[in-house]
């Protein structure tokens, strides 16, 4: 029974989880090399990855405008459509504000 294991997540870890999951999901449908692009400058401008922007999102921010430019918006509201009534959690809605800004 050792083997099978079950993580407890407090609210913040599991909205971490959430919000890597989803923008590597968004990443990935732009194209499979987009999420290495991603990560690879979030690493070498602000020192993270996807897995940490949850407490980052004006470096997600940063990188996404500097990558993508005038093509921000659109992947902005792809990450809103996913969310959807998630944002009513005051943690999303507080990550996505920073997007928005």
């Amino acid at each position: 029974m050792d083997e099978y294991k079950i993580k407890n997540l407090n609210a913040d870890e599991t909205y971490r989880e959430l919000v890597a999951t989803v923008i590597e999901h968004v990443l990935l449908g732009i194209s499979v090399d987009s999420l290495e692009i991603v990560n690879k400058k979030l690493k070498e401008d602000h020192s993270i990855t996807t897995s940490e922007i949850f407490d980052h999102p004006e470096s997600l921010k940063s990188v996404l405008i500097s990558l993508y430019g005038n093509s921000y918006d659109s992947i902005l509201n792809k990450i809103k459509n996913i969310f959807d009534t998630s944002i009513s959690q005051n943690s999303i809605s507080d990550f996505v504000s920073v997007l928005e800004r």
